[in-house]
């Protein structure tokens, strides 16, 4: 699988611009070029191995941070809403919203966030019910959800799940940074329900009558939710 490129050149402009430098001064401090600074700050170039590590000896930086504050989720989130209905006559493309994300990511970020709020171009009608309402939203979007693939891909790396015992590592996530732990009790201690929380006991409690499948999906389900 070819390795991922890291593009967050809003990150870098706002570490810059946070530390009050021109983008002289930063690439001097970090022994590169102003033009190749100019261009990662573009996401004409991706940041390198060796780039973060200068920016991590040279500032209060976090490389982890980088993922998590591109503006609206990043390109492809912003694609996704642009691929709205309402704005099909517009034909965005990715190079222009990569533009936009690099030249005004604080109007990008905004843009997302009045979309979100706003609900996009989702249209309610009376009646609908709850299923049809979520049918009808993960229609909209394609059943692509770039930033929450990546919440999940950082969380997945983080659980080190290469090992493929995911209930086991979803336990001991809830144990360790939650501090709950799991109970599997008997179907007549649990009559009406196949899963509980029980804050005071600090347990997530779970029916016998769950198979292993259902019961990795009721720990995944509750670590979603906490």
């Amino acid at each position: 699988m070819a390795e991922r490129k890291l593009l967050a050149g809003h990150a870098i402009r706002r570490l810059r611009r946070g530390a009050g430098l021109t983008q002289a001064a930063m690439a001097d401090m970090l022994a590169i070029s102003p033009s190749y600074l100019n261009l990662v700050e573009r996401n004409q170039r991706p940041i390198s191995a060796t780039l973060l590590i200068k920016l991590a000896e040279s500032f209060d930086f976090d490389p982890r941070s980088l993922a998590a504050g591109e503006p609206g989720g990043g390109a492809d989130a912003i694609r996704r809403r642009l691929a709205d209905p309402m704005f099909a006559d517009l034909e965005i493309d990715r190079n222009e919203v990569e533009e936009w994300l690099a030249s005004a990511p604080g109007g990008a970020a905004a843009f997302a966030r009045v979309f979100d709020r706003i609900g996009g171009g989702a249209v309610v009608e009376a009646g609908d019910d709850p299923v049809t309402l979520v049918r009808r939203e993960i229609e909209r979007w394609r059943n692509h959800f770039a930033d929450l693939d990546a919440a999940a891909e950082a969380l997945a790396d983080e659980l080190r799940l290469g090992a493929g015992d995911l209930y086991g590592a979803i336990a001991e996530r809830l144990r360790a940074k939650h501090g709950l732990t799991i109970r599997v009790l008997p179907a007549d201690v649990l009559p009406d329900t196949l899963r509980r929380l029980d804050l005071h006991a600090r347990q997530l409690q779970l029916s016998e009558m769950l198979d292993p499948a259902s019961r990795t999906f009721a720990v995944a389900f509750q670590l979603g939710q906490i």
